[in-house]
């Protein structure tokens, strides 16, 4: 079995980037704070957003290894500013509407 860590950090210049295990409890307590209601998906569609660095450390294998991430599509990113996106599958391939 392969030991290895993935975290997704925010982008901050000459400084340590907050991780966004520690970012999450943050914009939690903001939200709050202001009296934002909101759902835990959401929270973490946030969370992801402003973490945008995604750093993987994997012990040294000899041999190839494969590793997938999911990241979130388009349409999602752009609910989260109140656009209303489907995305439409054309015969020259996949955009969004």
């Amino acid at each position: 079995m392969v030991e290895g860590t993935i975290s997704r950090e925010t982008k901050q210049p000459k400084k340590k980037p907050i991780t966004r295990t520690q970012l999450t409890p943050m914009i939690s307590t903001a939200l709050n704070q202001a009296g934002v209601l909101y759902v835990e998906s959401q929270l973490s569609e946030i969370a992801d957003i402003l973490s945008p660095e995604v750093h993987i450390e994997m012990e040294k294998l000899d041999g190839p290894r494969v590793i997938i991430l999911e990241v979130p599509e388009i349409v999602d990113l752009l609910s989260l500013h109140g656009v209303d996106g489907v995305i439409v599958v054309s015969e020259g391939g996949l955009s969004s509407a």
